[in-house]
């Protein structure tokens, strides 16, 4: 995978007049070596937008906050301009990356989603999903891939909804056990008015460890993954059957529909009655 050759490619900003939502500036793929390259953002000029930056070979030195980060391959940063940092080549190494220059409103919530995430480095596998994604993408614009009017937007939305998916969910090579048996068990259960203690008891393993090690592979909680279980049975039964509350409650795994209401309001933000009316639902009272 490392070893395509370098290339950078610009990009008329005919987006940026059709008020594109994100668009690409320029991307590429280069390698430094025997060479100057340091730059001071803080001062860019008129270099603005987003810069996303993933080692693919060698080392690359990035300063910010008065700390040094070593960019070794599968480390990336990511920037908008101007900021207070320095991304730049050490003496006596070779820095081989992938970098993509964009902008547009939509921008600003990916760059400050990630910043919540990993702030303004994070570390990936040039086997994810998003990388591969855009070596795929340089790929085919190196062999002659013209962008029509949102094209490059929407390269754009998937890379950064797949880099964040694999960052909040980091994908592991083997998957644990207990949380496969635990999601299996769920997945059966849920309509029932049974916990996650007696989950754990009939898989002998322990909450806290279960929650850790669920959490870790799927970026959910055990009990958030039950609670989406039984909501999503609920929607489908308000928007598909004419049951009331009460019914619906028993048949998610509740015990009333008061506590029922509870928890769909807390994570829907509307009631189940408001639910059902607001998406043409059967108008049975209830």
């Amino acid at each position: 995978m490392i070893n395509q050759a370098c290339q950078t490619f610009g990009f008329l900003d005919l987006d940026r007049q059709w008020n594109a939502p994100l668009f690409l500036l320029d991307f590429g793929m280069e390698q430094r070596k025997n060479e100057t390259y340091d730059f001071q953002n803080s001062n860019r000029g008129s270099y603005s937008g987003y810069l996303l930056q993933y080692t693919l070979d060698g080392v690359g030195m990035f300063e910010s906050e008065g700390q040094t980060t070593i960019l070794s391959p599968g480390d990336a940063f990511f920037i908008t301009f101007p900021d207070r940092s320095r991304y730049y080549l050490a003496e006596n190494n070779s820095w081989k990356y992938f970098y993509i220059h964009f902008d547009g409103e939509m921008g600003e919530y990916f760059f400050q989603r990630m910043q919540v995430l990993t702030g303004k480095t994070f570390s990936i596998p040039n086997t994810s999903q998003a990388i591969l994604l855009f070596l795929e993408e340089f790929q085919a614009v190196k062999s002659g891939k013209k962008y029509g009017r949102y094209d490059s937007g929407i390269f754009l939305y998937q890379f950064l909804v797949l880099l964040m998916r694999e960052l909040e969910t980091p994908l592991k090579s083997v998957k644990n056990a207990c949380v496969e048996d635990a999601a299996a068990w769920m997945q059966k259960n849920y309509k029932y008015q049974i916990g996650l203690s007696q989950m754990c008891r009939e898989l002998g393993v322990s909450l806290p460890h279960l929650t850790r090690q669920f959490h870790l592979q799927t970026g959910l909680s055990p009990i958030k993954y039950l609670t989406s279980l039984r909501l999503e049975h609920a929607l489908s039964l308000l928007l598909n059957t004419s049951m009331g509350l009460e019914a619906i409650a028993a048949e998610c795994g509740y015990s009333g529909s008061n506590y029922f209401s509870k928890v769909f309001r807390k994570n829907m933000g509307i009631s189940p009655a408001q639910y059902r009316d607001r998406h043409n639902g059967l108008q049975k009272p209830l």
